[in-house]
């Protein structure tokens, strides 16, 4: 059987922009971002971003239905607020450009 909210849930994750978002969602999930090593210069090491996609999406799947919910709509949430950014970012240019000419 598919798991619709997985589906869903990798729809909406393809619609992120933010990758605030993005991080916000893995250390929710309590997937790490960085690897356990340092590098030469005693920084963490970022881990590579299909392994961290890989990692969110498994632990997302082995969520409980409630857990499920609530990450959609925080994400569905955050995906409406961007788009609206975005229109709101496309109108103001549009008027700037007919205010210039």
């Amino acid at each position: 059987m598919k798991d619709k909210h997985l589906e869903k849930f990798i729809m909406e994750i393809s619609k992120c922009k933010d990758p605030v978002v993005f991080c916000g969602l893995a250390r929710v999930l309590k997937v790490p971002l960085v690897e356990d090593k340092l590098d030469e210069n005693k920084h963490p090491i970022g881990r590579d971003f299909g392994d961290i996609f890989e990692d969110v999406l498994n632990a997302f799947s082995a969520a409980d239905r409630r857990r499920k919910r609530e990450l959609l709509k925080i994400l569905t949430q955050s995906n409406k607020s961007h788009l609206g950014d975005d229109m709101n970012a496309d109108n103001s240019e549009d008027t700037t450009s007919a205010t210039a000419d």
